[in-house]
């Protein structure tokens, strides 16, 4: 390991001295160790690297699948206060007032439930076929509610048809966006959409009967 280190960092001049200009073991690992240091460090300023891969606002459900599966991930911003989104989010996952989901006519149950914190859900497609894990957190914000969620399919999958995506755009959407809210209707902005290899997050595909 530190032979192949060495060879990466073997030329960086971040601690003033060339790695193979020294000779001792122990200095060589304490500029290999420094080296490596310095180019995360690096990295990190340049890329935010951190910033965009710890995902401390996501928490995604798993999936029963041991190989490769869809998911999607989204980030909204809600117009509206947490209680109140959760609660509209939570009515629609319930089939109240008669709701029904335009995506293919599938069946939520709500697997986990904190009041205006957590919500967890599983989807069965219409068909029966298919089934869905999605979480979603709330987090207040200044007028409004950021909502971070993340689907995941529990079966071997690449191309979902949208599907994750559906599973929760169709639970946050206002009629502006052709949804049909069971209590309140409500402003929103998808602030970013991120989905696996062969996912697709396509409006049109939540309509689809």
């Amino acid at each position: 390991a530190l032979v192949a280190v060495t060879a990466l960092c073997g030329e960086t001049r971040t601690t003033g001295l060339m790695v193979p200009q020294l000779h001792t073991l122990p200095l060589r690992r304490a500029a290999v160790v420094a080296c490596i240091f310095s180019t995360f460090a690096g990295s990190l300023e340049s890329s935010n690297w951190l910033e965009k891969s710890a995902d401390v606002s996501y928490k995604c459900p798993g999936s029963s699948s041991w190989i490769m599966h869809a998911w999607a991930k989204v980030e909204v911003d809600v117009h509206g206060s947490c209680d109140d989104v959760f609660n509209e989010m939570l009515a629609r996952a319930s089939g109240e007032g008669s709701w029904q989901d335009p995506h293919n006519q599938g069946l939520y149950s709500v697997l986990e439930s904190r009041h205006a914190f957590t919500l967890g859900l599983k989807r069965l497609t219409g068909d029966g076929m298919y089934t869905d894990k999605i979480t979603f957190s709330f987090f207040p914000a200044k007028d409004s509610c950021k909502l971070f969620g993340c689907s995941e399919s529990q079966g071997p999958s690449v191309y979902d048809f949208s599907t994750n995506y559906c599973n929760q755009r169709m639970l946050y959407c206002g009629s502006r966006e052709g949804c049909i809210p069971v209590h309140q209707n409500f402003a929103v902005q998808e602030k970013q959409v991120s989905t696996s290899y062969g996912a697709k997050s396509d409006q049109k595909a939540c309509f689809n009967g």
